[in-house]
């Protein structure tokens, strides 16, 4: 039967003339193949159906280290970059552009922790002018001139900068305003709906320098 040729788990024998070489299909053989081969070709559509859909959760990798020195980080424009997308062509900003509309809002805290005392900014979003993140977001650190991205564990000296993404409509203690052209609740939900790295109506992404204890 020329199917068994198909057969991926074939064992090879020797006829008992002139010892020639050849592989002998089997039934159960070629059954195994079929089902190994449907298994391979039917992951891969469905990782590409994700891949297209947008529906592939990032991995987010930390890592903390401790030094006895110092560190700080210059407050420059192009030190972080982000940008969420609507789908596989179009980011939210761009979306939001195109509807005239807002869906979701940035809110950028900086904060200075140095011993007992906290102090805390909140910063603007920009589009980013370095050519290398166009497209992207970053961050105004204008208003923060005379501070640092530091940590230093001798001291007790660290910051944070914290992203937080809201629903346009959402109010609490940090987003305390509404914009005048935000969408309908329904619009907001179906465009995190849509956006699958979004699983909350308040997310935050943290940039952190951490203290050991």
């Amino acid at each position: 039967m020329k199917f068994l040729n198909y057969d991926l788990f074939s064992s090879e024998f020797y006829f008992n003339i002139e010892g020639q070489q050849k592989k002998r299909g089997t039934i159960p053989g070629f059954t195994l193949s079929l089902i190994a081969a449907t298994t391979i070709v039917s992951y891969f559509f469905y990782l590409l159906y994700l891949y297209v859909n947008n529906q592939i959760d990032p991995k987010f990798r930390s890592q903390s280290f401790i030094v006895d020195e110092r560190i700080d980080v210059s407050l420059t424009q192009d030190l972080v970059g982000f940008k969420f997308a609507y789908n596989s062509t179009m980011s939210i900003d761009t979306y939001q552009i195109l509807q005239n509309k807002t869906f979701i809002v940035y809110v950028i805290q900086f904060f200075q922790y140095d011993n007992n005392a906290t102090e805390m900014l909140y910063l603007d979003v920009i589009q980013c002018t370095n050519p290398q993140l166009q497209g992207f977001n970053c961050i105004d650190f204008s208003k923060a001139n005379n501070y640092t991205l530091a940590f230093d564990n001798n001291n007790n000296i660290f910051s944070q900068l914290q992203i937080n993404i809201y629903g346009c409509r959402d109010l609490d203690n940090i987003k305390t305003t509404v914009p005048n052209n935000c969408a309908a609740q329904s619009e907001i939900n179906d465009v995190i709906d849509q956006i699958n790295i979004f699983k909350r109506r308040h997310w935050a992404i943290y940039l952190n320098f951490y203290r050991n204890g």
